[in-house]
């Protein structure tokens, strides 16, 4: 079932611990990196990334209000 806010934004966020860390590895944050979090969801990656590394700075914008 597709959702209204599917059809809005698109939207697909995960809390997957194995897929979050496979995007963080790949990555690789490292002190003083700039990320951008263009769709934030929950924050699973902003998290993730900070865990990596806290000099890290993190800019994390969400559109979906819900």
């Amino acid at each position: 079932m597709v959702t209204p806010t599917k059809d809005i934004y698109q939207a697909y966020f995960t809390e997957s611990s194995s897929i979050v860390q496979y995007m963080i590895d790949m990555l690789q944050p490292g002190p003083g990196d700039l990320i951008l979090e263009p769709s934030a969801g929950h924050g699973s990656f902003v998290t993730a990334a900070l865990d990596r590394t806290l000099d890290a700075h993190v800019d994390a914008y969400e559109l979906n209000e819900d």
